[in-house]
């Protein structure tokens, strides 16, 4: 459970810069990344959500991290290219549809880890292990 905890706060971060994306041409890169990066953090939570063994949602997760693990420099750059936007206090209100979107992705997340751990399987906290450690930014994570 501790795992997961962690492994929420970790999403937390990489959705924080998602936040503070809006649809205008100076943070366009921004958007495209961080709206891809959402997507393949929902269809992880709907493949876990649709599996019916703990090997489906190993498969899910590693498939999940081999992504994001191409993403995660990237998601490093645009946060450094736009260090404005991490101070979620100051986000201008025409990015509160994009956080709007990152909070319900993220709700969807925090129950998939859920249903994941909820199997029991040693393999399923090790790849999600996988994903903290690439989350954080650690690349080349063993699977």
């Amino acid at each position: 459970m501790r795992a997961v905890i962690k492994l929420m706060f970790v999403f937390g971060l990489l959705y924080i810069p998602s936040a503070a994306v809006a649809d205008s041409s100076k943070y366009a890169d921004a958007i495209s990344l961080h709206e891809e990066f959402m997507d393949i953090a929902s269809k992880l939570a709907d493949s876990i959500k649709n599996s019916k063994t703990s090997d489906e949602v190993v498969k899910a997760l590693n498939d999940y991290s081999d992504k994001v693990e191409v993403l995660q420099p990237k998601l490093v750059k645009i946060a450094n290219k736009y260090p404005e936007l991490k101070n979620k206090n100051s986000i201008p209100k025409e990015f509160k549809e994009i956080e709007k979107k990152a909070y319900e992705v993220g709700m969807k997340m925090a129950e998939a880890m859920q249903t994941a751990i909820n199997f029991k399987d040693p393999k399923i906290t090790e790849a999600i292990k996988r994903i903290a450690v690439i989350s954080a930014g650690k690349q080349s994570a063993t699977k």
